[in-house]
């Protein structure tokens, strides 16, 4: 018999889905979903526009997860959900821009021009995920507390006061590892991607 959501709340990510693959109790997924429906949507929101896409996208994600979690051994939730995501808008626009180079060949010049834009727009996008992987390469060769401070404050939004809290490091501390952090990444893109 599923637990009360209230019940859920206390539980970590792994509690929660090792409880799904047992019971498989959809409030759980709401749950999750409520803990990091803003993350994905802010991956979404870098490789989808308009933001009514990216917002589908992520529902979509979490539906799949219904069906297909428990194929999934996952260590870190929020760090495998982040790639599901990124992943799944990165199949959507190269579905997307097949079916643009189809119309161009069957000849329908009636879309060419929006077409063509969005063909320039899939240009930016993948340049753009080029720069995004390249980044994330560059913040894995950070020291830890650097990394740690990095991620918390730009991907996740914390504010210094949070990741000080989150991360145990003083005030001082975490701006320090910033400061550095950004830095140190600053100078890895420069040396390493041109």
């Amino acid at each position: 018999m599923p637990l009360p959501e209230e019940k859920y709340l206390q539980l970590t990510d792994l509690e929660l889905l090792q409880l799904f693959k047992l019971n498989g109790d959809a409030v759980i997924i709401g749950l999750l979903y409520k803990r990091y429906a803003v993350m994905a949507l802010g991956v979404a929101n870098k490789y989808l526009q308009p933001e009514d896409d990216a917002k589908d996208a992520v529902m979509q994600v979490f539906e799949q997860l219904l069906q297909n979690i428990s194929n999934h051994k996952i260590d870190n939730f929020k760090s495998w959900l982040y790639s599901v995501v990124k992943n799944f808008c990165l199949m959507k626009l190269r579905k997307e821009k097949n079916l643009t180079l189809v119309r161009e060949e069957e000849g329908k010049n009636i879309y060419s021009v929006m077409e063509k834009e969005q063909l320039l727009h899939q240009e930016e996008v993948t340049l753009k995920e080029s720069n995004l992987t390249n980044l994330e390469m560059a913040i894995e060769t950070l020291n830890q507390d650097q990394k740690k401070c990095i991620e918390l404050f730009y991907l996740q939004q914390k504010s210094y006061t949070e990741v000080a809290e989150i991360t145990g490091y003083t005030l001082n501390n975490v701006k320090s590892f910033i400061q550095n952090g950004k830095r140190n990444l600053k100078l890895k893109m420069q040396s390493v991607y041109g």
